[in-house]
C-alpha cells in the first residue's frame, strides 16, 4: 500500500540542508532529531509541527548515502534539488512510480508537458493495485495531486506551466548516485542518453 506521508509539505529545501549539515556534524540521526526538536531549528509554530516535519525530513535524508549527504550540503541548488528528489522518491513509492511512469516516459517521447489528465490516468491505473487509493476521499485525492505538483515545481522539475525542465546531468550528482545504483538516475529530469554518457564516464 502506498504511503502518502509527503502531504505533510513540500521538498523542505532549506530545512533539509540545515538538518543534513547538523547530521554531518553529529553523525547520529537520533541526536540530530533531538537537537532539531529541542531547539526548534525548523521554526515551526508548535512542537507537534516541529516533530512531524523533522520526522519527515530525517526519514528522507536517512535514505541518502554519506557522499550524497555531503554533496547535498556543498552542492549547487540544482544539485541539491536533484538529491532531494531522489530521497523523496526512495521514501515514497507513489512519487517514484509517477516519476518513472509519467515523467520519464514523457522525456523519452519528447513530449515535455504534463497535464492533469496524465496524472489522473496514472492515479486511476494505480487504484486497481492499491485498495487504499480507492478508499480515499475526494478532498484527499485533490491534496495528494496538489502537493505532488507543488513538490515538482519546488524541485525545479516542472515549470509553473507544468513543462518538464530538462538540464544536463551534473557530473557530481552522477558520481554519488551511480555507485549506489545507476537506476536512480532515471528519477531525474535528464535524457536517457545523458544518463548513459554520464555512467560511461565513471
Amino acid at each position: 500500500m502506498y504511503s502518502m506521508g509527503f502531504v505533510t509539505g513540500g521538498i523542505f529545501y532549506l530545512q533539509s540542508i540545515l538538518v543534513a549539515e547538523l547530521y554531518l556534524d553529529k553523525k547520529d540521526w537520533h541526536i540530530t532529531r533531538q537537537f532539531v526538536v529541542n531547539n526548534n531549528l525548523l521554526q515551526q509554530r508548535t512542537q507537534s509541527s516541529t516533530i512531524r516535519v523533522s520526522h519527515e525530513i530525517i526519514q528522507r535524508l536517512k535514505l541518502l548515502t554519506l557522499p550524497q549527504l555531503e554533496l547535498l550540503c556543498d552542492g549547487t541548488q540544482h544539485e541539491q534539488n536533484l538529491l532531494l528528489w531522489i530521497a523523496i522518491c526512495k521514501n515514497y513509492e507513489f512519487i517514484a512510480d509517477f516519476t518513472l511512469e509519467v515523467i520519464r516516459e514523457k522525456i523519452r517521447g519528447l513530449n515535455l508537458f504534463i497535464d492533469i489528465g496524465d496524472y489522473y490516468t496514472f492515479f486511476n491505473a494505480k487504484e486497481y493495485h492499491d485498495m487504499g487509493l480507492m478508499d480515499l476521499r475526494d478532498s484527499t485525492r485533490t491534496k495528494i495531486r496538489q502537493v505532488l505538483f507543488r513538490m515538482l515545481h519546488e524541485a525545479d522539475i516542472l515549470t509553473g506551466a507544468n513543462r518538464i525542465i530538462l538540464r544536463p546531468l551534473p557530473a557530481r550528482v552522477a558520481a554519488v548516485i551511480v555507485p549506489e545504483s545507476p537506476q536512480y538516475l532515471l528519477l531525474l529530469p535528464v535524457t536517457d542518453s545523458d544518463i548513459m554518457e554520464a555512467v560511461a564516464k565513471l
